[in-house]
């Protein structure tokens, strides 16, 4: 899979980091690091890696990666682009932003996990197609008693 993005695309928005490391030592170090951190904090709500086609994950890699160069030169602006880029983040995880796609696709976050709030929880319905399946009262209420719910 090609890297999320490269020394150039951050080139492109940031001018003023062409002066500041060259492409082999940015595309070997700056770059890949921040991509990394960009997918393990993204991680608890979406699949990772992201592909190439994720304008949101690449918008936010390069601002990432800005930030991460140009903390030794002006570390207030460093921290304001890492400010703007936690504050994505945040609202991404909780379901407020969606990412999109080079095919104007979204990506909503996953929302964690699902826990079992007893180790006697049954399942309502059974394997199957859902097609086939069907809603029952009876089924339901008796789900609900051996749940005591009733």
């Amino acid at each position: 899979m090609p890297p999320l993005i490269d020394w150039s695309d951050v080139n492109r928005r940031y001018p003023e980091t062409l002066k500041l490391a060259d492409a082999t030592q940015a595309d070997s170090s700056w770059v890949p690091f921040a991509i990394a951190e960009l997918h393990a904090r993204l991680s608890p709500g979406f699949t990772v890696p992201f592909s190439d086609n994720n304008m949101t994950a690449k918008d936010l890699a390069i601002d990432l990666t800005f930030a991460k160069v140009y903390r030794f030169k002006d570390v207030e602006k460093a921290d304001s682009v890492m400010t703007y880029v936690g504050a994505q983040i945040d609202m991404l995880l909780a379901g407020h932003l969606q990412m999109i796609t080079t095919s104007a696709d979204t990506l909503l976050a996953s929302g964690g996990t699902v826990t079992l709030t007893g180790t006697q929880d049954h399942p309502i319905f059974g394997i199957g197609p859902t097609e086939y399946s069907v809603v029952s009262s009876s089924e339901i209420i008796a789900e609900q008693n051996d749940r005591g719910i009733f």
